[in-house]
C-alpha cells in the first residue's frame, strides 16, 4: 500500500503507508490513501500535523528535526478498518504527557524526552498485537551507553502504565517489539507517545 502525502501547496510526496504509534487501520483498496500534513514535511521541521488513515502493514512518519523518523509495522488488521486520526509528530512537548505509575522503573522523570507523537482517533479502534516500532535518531543523539524506552497513555483519562522497553539499539536505530496484548483506543481521546533516552 502506498500513501500520498500532500503538503499545503498540493505537492504530493510518496511515503509508503503512514500511521501512528500504537494504532492502525485496514484498507482493502489498492489505490493510494491521501493524508494531509501541515507544514510541509522536511528534515528541518520541528513539528508535522495532519490527518491519518490507519492501515495494516509498514507505515513511516515524516522525518523531522534533523533526522527523527518512526517506522511502525502492524501485523494484523484493526477493528473497525479505515479509522482516521488527527496527529502531531514533534520534538516539542504537548500540553499533557504520559505519567507512568510511581512504582514503575525507570521513572519518566529520570529520562530525557526526545520526540512526541500525539493523536486523537475519530472513533474507537482495537488491534492485537501492538505494532513494532523502529525509530531513527539524528546523528546528534548519542546512543552509545544509553537505553531507550517509550511511554504511551490516554492523557484524556490516564491509566499510568509503565514504560515499554528497553529498545534494541543498532547505531542510530532503536527498535521496540509490540506487546502481544494489543490495545483498544477510545474515539475522541488524546493519546501521547514519547521516546525517552536514559
Amino acid at each position: 500500500m502506498m500513501i500520498v502525502l500532500r503538503d499545503r501547496y498540493g505537492v504530493a510526496l510518496v511515503l509508503g503507508a503512514l500511521a501512528v504509534i500504537r494504532f492502525a487501520g485496514c484498507s482493502s483498496s489498492s489505490s493510494p490513501v491521501t493524508v494531509s500534513a501541515t507544514p510541509s514535511p522536511g528534515p528541518t521541521a520541528t513539528s508535522i500535523s495532519g490527518t491519518l488513515i490507519f492501515a495494516q502493514g509498514t507505515q513511516t512518519l515524516p522525518v523531522i528535526a534533523g533526522g527523527y523518523s518512526d517506522t511502525i509495522v502492524f501485523s494484523s488488521a484493526p477493528a473497525p478498518p479505515d479509522v482516521t486520526a488527527t496527529y502531531t509528530w514533534s520534538v516539542n512537548a504537548p500540553s499533557a504527557v504520559p505519567s507512568p505509575g510511581a512504582s514503575c522503573s525507570p521513572s519518566y522523570a529520570s529520562g530525557t524526552p526526545l520526540v512526541y507523537l500525539w493523536f486523537s482517533p475519530a472513533s474507537g479502534v482495537s488491534y492485537s498485537p501492538s505494532p513494532n516500532q523502529t525509530f531513527t535518531l539524528p546523528a546528534s543523539i548519542s546512543t552509545s551507553g544509553h537505553t531507550f524506552y517509550t511511554a504511551f497513555d490516554d492523557v484524556s483519562s490516564p491509566t499510568h502504565p509503565c514504560l515499554s522497553g528497553p529498545g534494541t539499539v543498532n547505531g542510530q536505530i532503536v527498535t521496540f517489539t509490540g506487546a502481544a496484548s494489543g490495545e483498544s483506543l477510545v474515539g475522541g481521546a488524546t493519546y501521547v507517545s514519547v521516546l525517552l533516552e536514559y
